[in-house]
């Protein structure tokens, strides 16, 4: 995303601020075209928060009396402009309460050292007001006798817990945001107005497993893709370091954008595309721990991401016999094995066969799970609701085929060529055995002591792309 310029004009559409990026785009056109497409448009127009004219993009909200204005040459992302826009208003409300026309006039001066911090060269860098209030930290002038709307509504709800008065500004040391590069440019790092009852954090790794088998059995694809989705609710900032099993593993290789990472048994080179970590890690202290370092956001976010290519045991093996009885009738048995430990049970297991298209009188019979004929999808389908580990089970299923050829048979013989499709979820376990060891918490604020928080982790391997090709 590039912005060519940012502009805060008033009511009126007369200029307060002006921030030139990239010197692309004419301020005085421009400025004029803004007013004429949107100050002055009648108040039934149809108006929208982003148009086009004249080859540039306007994007702009309008908060209090004033309106904020990006405009730019190129396709920039418009959502992340607009998004911009509000926490640059995000941003001036920390340094002057009220954001509007006299308090822009009133702090002109540290209007633009924002804006030269916010945004470089027509590119997001710092937009956090915990961040940017480690550089600049004059005074500003705020408004005096200025009251919150609704202040006696307000404090009747909270008990006035949330009066101006009684608000705590928290501040925190600077070396807690070393790891933090300007140039990364996310939703928040934490919301000081927030606070919850208990330090909790979810951590759910999931697995998602591909495979593709062929008739004849060999493996023809198998593939890992591995996601940590967290959930943060913690009080403060606090800095958590997590440790996973020797299962998982890095090692700086020669070639600097190159690691080595081991998974169980299996060793494979991975580049940077493989594996990724959320911005809020310090990947630095990885290789040289073996620890991962991150001060997390509030709410839900991907901590890590990675694919495995190695060629392990498929979870679940399923083994189709197919007898074609000339043009009379065709015959399915189906063999089912779980190849994982007889303590773990996989659930919501389906198995989908596929069937000549015009098959019919459907004889269908298993030993566990219960079967059905789904003649809109010229299949079968097995459902298991819970396969323990170890076992073996089956279905045997029969069709009559007509005994005169048609022209569908090029069809039907089509619809045979499809692949046996398998699908389950096996809870508290991983295919590539990684699993966290530990996850500490240390406190932003040293002088605060121990931080105490409650982890909450949990393990699932699913189905993704899993096929059986049939002979």
């Amino acid at each position: 995303m590039t912005i060519s310029s940012i502009y805060i004009l008033d009511s009126q559409g007369k200029k307060l601020i002006l921030r030139d990026y990239r010197g692309d785009v004419d301020t005085k056109s421009a400025i004029a075209t803004f007013v004429q497409e949107v100050v002055e448009a009648p108040d039934n127009a149809d108006q929208k928060p982003i148009f086009h004219k004249d080859d540039v993009h306007y994007a702009y909200i309008k908060h209090n009396n004033i309106y904020l204005v990006a405009v730019t040459r190129i396709n920039a992302d418009a959502t992340t402009t607009i998004s911009l826009l509000y926490q640059i208003v995000k941003v001036f409300a920390e340094y002057f309460d009220h954001v509007e026309e006299e308090s822009i006039r009133d702090n002109f001066v540290m209007v633009y050292e924002l804006l030269d911090e916010m945004v470089d060269f027509g590119y997001p860098q710092n937009t956090e007001p915990v961040i940017l209030k480690e550089y600049i930290v004059q005074e500003s002038q705020k408004l005096q006798g200025r009251q919150k709307a609704n202040a006696g509504l307000t404090n009747a709800i909270t008990g006035g817990r949330f009066n101006e008065t009684n608000r705590v500004t928290k501040t925190y040391p600077r070396y807690v945001f070393s790891s933090i590069k300007s140039n990364i440019f996310w939703d928040h790092v934490t919301h000081l107005d927030l606070t919850f009852s208990r330090n909790e954090i979810w951590l759910d790794l999931i697995e998602k497993v591909n495979v593709m088998i062929s008739a004849k059995g060999h493996m023809l694809q198998h593939e890992v893709m591995g996601q940590m989705r967290t959930k943060a609710h913690l009080n403060g900032i606090p800095v958590l370091f997590m440790a996973f099993n020797n299962k998982f593993n890095f090692s700086r290789e020669t070639d600097e954008n190159s690691r080595q990472i081991s998974v169980g048994n299996v060793e494979g080179a991975l580049t940077n595309e493989d594996f990724s970590f959320h911005a809020c890690v310090d990947s630095s202290k990885i290789e040289s721990e073996r620890v991962i370092r991150f001060i997390p956001p509030d709410g839900e976010f991907n901590l890590l991401q990675y694919r495995l290519t190695s060629k392990l045991r498929p979870l679940i093996w399923v083994e189709p016999v197919v007898q074609r009885h000339d043009r009379s009738r065709i015959e399915y048995l189906i063999k089912i094995k779980a190849q994982f430990k007889k303590s773990a049970h996989a659930t919501d297991v389906s198995v989908t066969v596929p069937v000549p298209a015009d098959a019919s009188s459907p004889k269908l019979a298993c030993n566990h799970g219960t079967v059905k004929y789904t003649p809109e999808k010229d299949a079968f389908e097995w459902s298991i609701a819970q396969l323990n580990g170890g076992t073996e089970i089956l279905v045997r299923a029969h069709f009559a085929l007509p005994s005169i050829s048609s022209s569908e048979d090029d069809t039907a013989e089509k619809s045979m060529k499809r692949p046996i499709s398998c699908h389950f979820s096996l809870p508290q376990h991983t295919v590539s055995g990684i699993a966290v060891r530990y996850i500490n918490a240390t406190s932003a604020q040293r002088s605060q002591g121990d931080y105490v928080m409650m982890p909450w982790i949990r393990y699932l391997t699913e189905a993704g792309e899993y096929q059986f090709r049939l002979s």
